[in-house]
């Protein structure tokens, strides 16, 4: 690669490209795979156009893949997909389809059938010359969409999203938006919205968009429908000519990476549903944008064909081979179609009685569960500050009150608070909408909508219907108005602004042509809708279309930091209160850090709890699923590691170990151990004392702390594991659990990297052994995550 000159002489190439633990790419081929990812993420768009005809062959092994269950070679050869990505998006041309091989179950299986199939034909027509032969590298033309119009027997496409952030609802808007211009009849929802039973007849044609949330859980609003897919008592056949394609998100730093997306389409395909287009894996961390660009834009021939199909289709092109490939690639310089408005806003008689309490007073039922809907609401009886007053970074430790919910938890379940928007943002958002904060309304499903729509299907997020509705409690308790707007928001934004050169600019931040332009005005900006339309004086949209427009003010997870043994009556989390400057100098301030920190009122000279007038915090509450101490408590031996905030949880398994010692009267045979990180001892060192207890009374046996401000020489918690390594690899061959809490964009990396290296090292075992020694304390969950990015 370093001999070649690629990008000035032209050539046809073949790379070969092996991904090894962590889905990094072996050592031979790093150089090249970083080289044109930083090419990509520069978005020098052009680099390789006309210069370069490529394809790459994609080597990997599931037995390296530490944390997925899987055995597809899809799943293991992240470092050649990178690269082959990262070609086509700089100008490069495909001579054919990637081939992904998996030494797992036999590379030959996987590359001769490619060679024959598609390398030999595809490299003698790239020699020859023959582009009008070639892989096209445009969307499909104009007369497929005339062809997609005149069709008689066109079926309509079923777009379905589950979104927990927005972004896969996002993604299913825009593909939707596009569809009429191809000529197809679509509709987009929610999961949620549909029964699984009924949604799926045969004909459909179905494409979900779908991502992941924590430990592989559904997102909210696609549970009940998931939950109903992978049921075992779903005869088989029932789902027999339906179509479908699935678009998977997700952020391989966390441990179940696409499990949801995976699982569904498994669950399509097992139950007789045939996918018509192979399935997509848009990784945050490599960039959702660039990926979904290059899917969907080979998405709409395929989707034509079995759209124009007379019945259910058979086996689908490229449906279940052994090699899968991004489409080619398109720059599309159109805006997207406009979505028009699911809701219409009936303006209420003034004086007409709009409720008093947000939330209405619940325990529970009688199983005492708690949702957004029907959340409980904490009083706060604690606050404090865990870090210095002159540090730059402010952490608080918050207690909340549940002595009458009748809530159980344990130590790693987390709970989920419903912030508000901050009043002053509120105020004058509806100032400069023109709209009278208390003016009493109703929110209807709009003209044309399907017979039996309600509100509560199109915006779950808002109450139910029958409940008065005012624009402030929209947009102080439902609405998020502080992320960045989306393009779909930025569209609609245009159709209601009379100024053409302010409508011309957002048209443009809604394009696909704009995409630099959206990245750094609005991704990098990061302005509020409030500073957006101040941006934009002329545009004035209908209350209407900006709530159909405006993503649900979503629930806010913070893991539990105490025991219910010691504390009873109460739940006590710890979090960063957020705020800081955007590269384009807007001031931003984390919504619900910000709104817990001054209902506290720990800034106003001291917490003082109040019961009676206090304002309440709605929550509800999450199992952690795999992350909660073993129930062996005192004879499990627990390596913890949680620098920063990620520690919280440990204090409560801490807390649970010491209760335990307690009853058991201080017999116990295993050890806590826990490392921790942070910037100086004086300063960010959280519960400091309270460990420091823990090892005095013996229910931490071991407090590693790594400081990476005091020496010349950063020391963060995997140095301090590596220096432990004989003890740790004793301990884990032992049985020892190892829990990890805390940031996965790093940190979670170079744990995972350290643990790998303690027992290459001193357990005698050889790479892969080790390998599959981790991938069974997974399974085990002896090795457990709790991350985030």
């Amino acid at each position: 690669f370093k001999e070649a000159t690629l990008e000035s002489t032209p050539a046809c190439a073949v790379f070969v490209v092996e991904t090894v633990e962590n889905a990094q790419p072996a050592e031979s081929a790093g150089a090249a795979v970083r080289y044109f990812n930083r090419k990509r993420k520069g978005q020098e768009q052009g680099l390789l156009k006309d210069k370069l005809k490529f394809c790459v062959v994609c080597v990997g092994d599931t037995n390296l893949l530490l944390d997925r269950q899987t055995t597809t070679a899809q799943d293991c050869n992240q470092a050649g997909q990178t690269l082959d990505t990262a070609l086509l998006y700089l100008g490069g041309e495909r001579m054919c389809i990637r081939c992904e091989a998996n030494d797992a179950t036999g590379l030959e299986e996987a590359v001769e059938p490619w060679k024959a199939k598609h390398f030999w034909p595809g490299l003698a027509k790239a020699l020859k010359g023959q582009e009008e032969e070639g892989p096209s590298t445009t969307a499909p033309s104009t007369a497929i969409t005339t062809e997609a119009e005149d069709a008689q027997h066109q079926r309509p496409l079923l777009i379905l999203f589950g979104s927990q952030t927005g972004n896969s609802q996002e993604i299913a808007k825009q593909i939707h938006a596009e569809c009429p211009e191809k000529g197809i009849k679509a509709t987009v929802m929610a999961m949620q919205e549909l029964k699984f039973q009924s949604a799926l007849p045969t004909g459909t044609v179905v494409l979900f968009v779908v991502s992941s949330t924590g430990d592989g859980d559904p997102p909210d609003n696609c549970a009940l429908f998931y939950s109903q897919l992978k049921k075992k008592s779903n005869p088989d056949g029932m789902l027999r000519g339906v179509d479908y394609t699935v678009l998977g998100l997700g952020d391989q730093n966390y441990t179940a990476f696409m499990e949801v997306p995976r699982i569904l389409h498994k669950r399509m395909e097992a139950l007789g549903a045939t996918c018509f287009y192979p399935r997509g894996e848009a990784d945050e961390v490599e960039g959702l944008d660039e990926f979904v660009e290059v899917w969907s834009a080979g998405l709409w021939e395929p989707l034509l064909k079995v759209l124009c199909a007379k019945g259910g289709s058979g086996e689908a092109p490229g449906a279940g081979s052994l090699t899968f490939a991004e489409p080619e690639v398109q720059t599309l310089k159109g805006v997207p179609a406009l979505e028009a408005a699911r809701v219409e806003v009936k303006w209420l008689p003034v004086g007409t009685p709009v409720p008093a309490v947000e939330y209405p007073h619940t325990n529970g039922g009688d199983d005492h569960m708690y949702s957004a809907q029907a959340p409980f609401l904490a009083g706060v009886n604690e606050c404090r500050l865990l870090t210095a007053p002159s540090s730059d970074r402010r952490v608080l430790h918050l207690g909340l009150d549940i002595r009458d919910s009748g809530a159980v938890y344990q130590p790693g379940d987390s709970i989920a608070v419903l912030p508000q928007n901050p009043e002053a943002e509120v105020q004058a958002l509806l100032a400069r909408l023109g709209l009278s904060p208390l003016a009493p309304l109703d929110v209807v499903p709009a003209a044309g909508q399907p017979a039996g729509t309600s509100r509560a299907l199109l915006l779950p997020h808002l109450p139910l219907p029958g409940v008065t509705l005012t624009p402030e409690r929209c947009l102080k308790h439902h609405c998020d108005i502080a992320s960045p707007p989306r393009k779909t928001m930025l569209r609609t934004l245009a159709e209601y602004t009379k100024d053409e050169g302010e409508k011309h600019r957002l048209l443009q931040l809604s394009s696909r042509g704009g995409k630099e332009m959206y990245d750094q005005q609005i991704k990098q900006a990061r302005p509020s809708l409030l500073q957006l339309l101040n941006m934009f004086p002329s545009c004035c949209p209908p209350f209407a279309d900006l709530l159909d427009a405006l993503p649900a003010l979503a629930p806010r997870y913070y893991s539990l930091t105490s025991c219910q043994k010691e504390h009873p009556s109460s739940v006590q989390v710890a979090f960063s209160v957020v705020n800081f400057t955007s590269p384009t100098g807007l001031p931003r301030a984390g919504v619900a850090t910000n709104w817990l920190d001054n209902l506290a009122g720990l800034r106003k000279g001291g917490f003082k709890p109040d019961f009676e007038s206090a304002a309440k915090v709605p929550i509800f509450f999450k199992k952690g699923g795999g992350f909660h101490p073993p129930a062996d408590i005192l004879d499990a031996t627990m390596i913890m590691v949680g620098p920063g905030t990620g520690v919280a949880p440990f204090r409560g398994f801490l807390q649970a170990r010491r209760a335990a010692l307690k009853e058991q009267k201080g017999k116990a045979t295993g050890q806590a151990w826990l490392y921790f990180g942070c910037r100086q001892p004086e300063e960010d060192f959280l519960y400091r004392e309270e460990f420091q207890e823990m090892v005095t009374d013996g229910t931490l046996t071991h407090l590693k702390t790594a400081f990476s401000r005091v020496t010349e020489e950063k020391v963060y918690v995997q140095h301090l594991m590596l220096e432990q390594g004989a003890e740790l690899c004793r301990l884990i061959m032992a049985g020892a659990y190892v829990f990890v809490c805390g940031d996965g964009g790093q940190m979670a990396k170079d744990v995972n990297h350290a643990l790998i290296t303690i027992l290459e090292t001193h357990s005698g075992m050889k790479d892969i052994d080790v390998s599959s020694f981790i991938r069974t304390m997974i399974q085990d969950h002896k090795y457990v995550r709790d991350i985030w990015s």
